[in-house]
């Protein structure tokens, strides 16, 4: 367990290489709504999947056309494993759910390989109470300080 986070970035990398990975589609109100891809054997496996790489690009990459053009965090994933490794294991077993306002599909189920289901979604994240929960938790600064 002791790389987990690692391997799943990997694991969600390795997923959806060559795919369209994140997409903005709106902003409002302090949250950020993106289209991505979930691919799994099972739909809810999927769905978290996609969600968890929304996440992975709010805190490293930024999502491109919107305001968070670069993500929450300048440092690299690695050194973000490393330096706040039980924040990241919590959040990402459970803690991730309570930042998603919705996650709505988008079309229908496309077959995959090895029997994976390929699914688009929108997911909408509530930008604003993850910064502050990574400011409280102090994985990052207060803006301005």
């Amino acid at each position: 367990m002791k790389h987990t986070l690692l391997a799943t970035l990997l694991l969600l990398l390795a997923c959806f290489k060559g795919q369209a990975q994140v997409e903005f589609v709106a902003e409002q109100n302090g949250t950020i709504t993106v289209s991505t891809v979930g691919a799994a054997k099972k739909i809810d496996n999927a769905i978290s999947e996609a969600e968890k790489y929304v996440f992975y690009h709010v805190f490293y990459r930024g999502i491109p056309g919107s305001t968070l053009k670069k993500g929450l965090m300048d440092i690299t994933e690695s050194e973000a494993e490393v330096n706040y490794k039980d924040y990241f294991d919590n959040f990402y077993r459970s803690r991730y759910q309570t930042f998603i306002t919705t996650t709505r599909q988008n079309g229908g189920v496309e077959k995959g390989k090895k029997r994976k289901k390929i699914i688009s979604f929108n997911v909408t994240v509530n930008v604003d109470a993850l910064r502050r929960d990574l400011e409280d938790n102090q994985v990052i600064r207060k803006f301005g300080y």
